[in-house]
């Protein structure tokens, strides 16, 4: 007789304040999560192929790629992070691929302390070395509570990312892009590693899920022009492929915005 649990393929669970683990048995399929980290445990032949975690708390999301339960799920192909950070952390060097990863959307709220941040964004080109298959790469920043400064020559030479080559990425659009130093090295490290490489999308605007994040958002049109500039300046001269795009960012309008994301904020109450 089969267990009930067998028949579910999708399962959501959305800021459960009490909930101290997941532990998960059954032949899911796709996984939505919302809350702070806890222990989500799946069985070791999960058929997990789609997850999507919103962290409501501060949580480094490059060590948590690599050392929590999405490492166990031999079949991902299609993740979604949201999480918050505004300390760097060190990724643990291993063995571990992502084989069958073909699809990540990081969604990542940077954040510095007395204007001054700590992260470092080149960190994430260690997701094109445990990720060999992956074709798509979206990366949403919000750079907040620090100072702008948009790279300048004078602020000395570009950084490169770990030397080796990423033969089946096709498709990465980076949005909040303000132009700062270890955004321009990324993009860069992206750009020259990706032999099957069809387009880069770069753009300024803030294209983050987390609406209660956007409503905080108060629009700066320098940091705009700024990321536009420098995308414009280091990154498409050193497109030898011409398959970067760098898209301006529409004029903002920030009683629209707010109307927009409080009436997203309402329709998502009535659902709940």
């Amino acid at each position: 007789m089969l267990d009930p649990l067998d028949q579910l393929k999708h399962l959501v669970v959305d800021s459960c304040p009490e909930l101290q683990e997941i532990e998960m048995n059954c032949c899911l399929t796709t996984f939505k999560y919302s809350g702070t980290m806890v222990p989500l445990i799946f069985a070791s032949t999960s058929r997990l192929i789609n997850i999507s975690i919103v962290f409501l708390a501060y949580e480094p999301a490059l060590s948590y790629i690599v050392t929590g339960f999405p490492s166990t799920l031999p079949r991902l192909e299609t993740m979604t992070l949201l999480c918050g950070e505004h300390e760097r952390t060190i990724v643990p060097e291993g063995p571990f691929k992502f084989t069958y990863l073909r699809n990540l959307r990081l969604e990542l709220v940077l954040t510095g302390h007395e204007n001054v941040r700590n992260t470092d964004v080149l960190d994430y080109a260690h997701l094109l070395k445990i990720a060999p298959f992956m074709e798509t790469l979206e990366l949403s920043m919000w750079i907040t509570s620090c100072r702008h400064q948009p790279y300048r020559e004078e602020d000395g030479e570009l950084r490169m990312g770990p030397p080796h080559q990423h033969a089946h990425l096709k498709s990465v659009r980076i949005s909040g892009f303000f132009g700062h130093k270890d955004q321009v090295e990324l993009a860069l490290h992206i750009l020259r590693i990706c032999t099957m490489l069809e387009k880069m999308e770069i753009t300024p605007k803030l294209e983050i899920s987390d609406e209660l994040a956007l409503l905080e958002y108060r629009y700066e049109e320098q940091q705009h022009v700024d990321g536009h500039r420098v995308a414009t300046e280091f990154v498409c001269k050193e497109d030898h492929r011409n398959v970067v795009s760098v898209e301006r960012a529409t004029p903002f309008c920030w009683e629209t915005h707010e109307a927009t994301v409080e009436e997203r904020l309402l329709k998502r109450r009535r659902v709940e």
